[in-house]
Formats: structure tokens, sequence, C-alpha cells
């Protein structure tokens, strides 16, 4: 997945499941999965809501300032997945 691909999720994810005027998957569903945690966390205090992955990416988005923020980032720890 691309980062331009993951911060549509957030943009779908800040208007509640809807996405470019479609309801894509229902509010009660964002609602829920915000409410419980369901891979989606509240950043401390700051307002941001986030999903992170398991080789450093990280999608943020913030509904009350209306955007979403998504990358890529990934540090092998040996050489060994490194190509020259």
């Amino acid at each position: 997945m691309r980062s331009s691909d993951m911060v549509k999720l957030g943009w779908l994810y800040q208007n509640y499941g809807e996405y470019q005027g479609k309801q894509i998957i229902s509010r009660e569903w964002v609602e829920r999965a915000e409410a419980e945690c369901y891979d989606l966390y509240e950043e401390g205090q700051t307002g941001f809501i986030g999903k992170g992955g398991m080789c450093g990416q990280m999608l943020l988005y913030h509904r009350k300032a209306g955007f979403s923020v998504a990358w890529h980032s990934f540090e092998a720890e040996d050489n060994s997945t490194i190509v020259e």
C-alpha cells in the first residue's frame, strides 16, 4: 500500500466513513473502532487519532483540523534486508 492510499483511509475515518460523497463504511463502525481502540488510538492529548504498522508505517488524522497524513519508514536492525 502506498502512502497516498493510506491517507485515503485516514480521510475515510476522519469523515466517519464517507469518502467523496459516498458512505463506504458506516459511521457507527468508525465510532466503535475509535471508542474500543480497534487499531485506532488517540495520540496523547494532541487531537490526533492514529494507526501504526509493523514496519514503520503510520497513519494520523485530526478531525477538528480536517486533515490526514501517512508515511512509511523502515530501518533494518541488520544489513540482511538492505539491497544495494
